[in-house]
């Protein structure tokens, strides 16, 4: 089994002390069950125009800095490696090596359908990985060697790949600079993120967070200057009693800053509109109250707007619990634990616009991600727990104005690049072009060079993500190992 051999490798290398393998993250798509809330929305209040400081200061977040990329994780595809000095079909070849099944490689960068490379060189052990006297570095063709995870860049109108990118697992989100030039990837969970020039999409620069507990989520660039932003989220430390702080931070050239923005200081998470033009913190004032506030905060300024509150027994945590749509007016949330029914809700007023229901099973376990939405149709993925194994791909439907609506065979990730809608399989070798009603109208291949080069196939990478650039030229399809056989 792929895993099984890739878990041997681990073990030969920590035997041989050569290098350190680094863990996968786990599947988007088959994460655990969004947490449901059961809330009824009240009128919105007038909020008082005063910035909020934390309770509790993490100074280390001042120290983070941008740094030069660091060396990602990958894998040998094939039994033999040729390496060239030159990311160039016709370059010199440097040298050529046999390698264990999927043995563990440093990537130290990308170019042009190559890779950057790093075989370190390690003794006979007694385990019978295979010996080398010496370290190995070079470029070789993107396919004989994989990355954990990757970012492909395609060209919408065509489906052809213009650039992929080694990334550190976790990262299944980017965002765009107002003038497009400029992209930050990143991930949910993840403690780094890097930035590219979208010109060919090489990583410039990248930075990490200062301490396991501080996270970036999410990163955005300011409508007003065109500078990255980002809400810094720092938890208690082994005590999810303590209060979370969440500090909006200036990503500037040299260092981060703070800015004074007006947060809650019982701030819990932070969305943003696909358009970067509006914030939605989520906080509690009191624990024991079974209500939520959601402030929603002009990014142009870092004021807030307007607040409306959440009522339920079973109120949201995160951001992933609902979904915003483009310019940020309007929210689409799973208000009720007990029924089939997504409310759309007016982020000006607070009030419920239209309801969204559909007929499902009880024993259906469905959802629906951020990155779902496009036009004002919800992808949701069902499960019916009496049938599917909740491992297997799930049922995919539209929720619209016509109710539950199955969605053509295929259809897993959606994205909305410009005024055209996009969608990619399960396994990210399909590119689907759809209509207005969310049909196929064009099916194009994705150029998956692993696949037909060496020992990794369709059923061990999966998908954990699609996106469109705010222009609709670029598509971006996040692809890596699952986290498991």
């Amino acid at each position: 089994m792929f895993w099984t051999k890739r878990l041997l490798a681990f073990v030969f290398s920590i035997f041989i002390g050569t290098f350190t393998w680094l863990l996968v993250a786990k599947l988007r798509s088959n994460r655990p069950q969004a947490v449901q809330a059961i809330a009824q929305l009240s009128p919105p209040k007038t909020v008082a125009m005063k910035a909020s400081q934390p309770k509790q200061e993490d100074s280390s977040i001042l120290s983070v800095k941008w740094s030069s990329p660091e060396a990602l994780s990958g894998y040998a595809n094939v039994k033999t490696i040729t390496l060239r000095d030159t990311p160039d079909a016709d370059a010199s070849i440097i040298s050529k090596f046999k390698v264990d099944d999927y043995e563990s490689v440093e990537i130290l960068g990308a170019s042009d359908g190559f890779l950057h490379v790093r075989f370190p060189g390690r003794e006979s052990p007694n385990s019978g990985a295979t010996a080398r006297e010496q370290t190995y570095e070079g470029w070789t063709l993107w396919g004989s060697v994989v990355p954990d995870l990757t970012a492909i860049v395609l060209e919408a109108e065509t489906g052809k790949v213009v650039a992929r990118l080694p990334l550190n697992p976790g990262v299944d989100s980017v965002t765009f600079s107002p003038d497009g030039a400029r992209a930050t990837f990143y991930g949910t969970g993840v403690d780094s993120a890097c930035e590219v020039m979208t010109s060919d999409y090489k990583v410039s620069r990248c930075l990490s967070s200062p301490s396991l507990n501080t996270s970036f989520k999410p990163l955005f660039y300011g409508p007003s200057d065109g500078a990255l932003y980002s809400a810094v989220i720092t938890r208690g430390e082994g005590n999810e009693n303590l209060t979370t702080s969440l500090n909006v931070m200036r990503l500037g050239d040299n260092e981060a800053s703070k800015i004074p923005a007006e947060i809650s200081s019982r701030a819990e998470d932070f969305a943003v509109s696909p358009d970067d033009s509006r914030g939605f913190v989520l906080h509690r004032e009191d624990r024991d109250r079974q209500e939520m506030t959601v402030d929603v905060v002009d990014l142009a300024t870092f004021k807030i707007r307007n607040s409306f509150t959440l009522h339920g027994t079973d109120l949201p945590t995160t951001s992933d619990t609902f979904v915003v749509n483009r310019d940020g007016t309007e929210l689409f949330a799973r208000l009720y634990t007990e029924g089939s029914a997504v409310s759309v809700i007016d982020t000006e007023t607070g009030n419920i616009k239209r309801v969204l229901s559909f007929n499902a099973l009880p024993r259906d376990y469905w959802y629906f991600d951020g990155s779902d939405l496009i036009g004002d149709s919800l992808l949701l993925r069902v499960w019916n727990q009496d049938h599917d194994e909740m491992h297997s791909l799930p049922h995919t439907f539209w929720l619209g104005s016509n109710g539950r609506v199955a969605a053509q065979k295929g259809i897993y990730w959606v994205a909305q690049g410009g005024d055209t809608r996009y969608a990619v399989n399960a396994q990210g070798t399909k590119l689907f072009k759809l209509d207005v009603n969310n049909r196929i109208r064009e099916s194009l291949n994705i150029d998956r060079p692993e696949f037909r080069q060496g020992l990794t196939s369709e059923k061990d990478l999966g998908t954990f993500g699609l996106s469109a650039s705010p222009d609709g030229k670029r598509l971006i399809l996040f692809v890596g190992v699952e986290d498991g056989c």
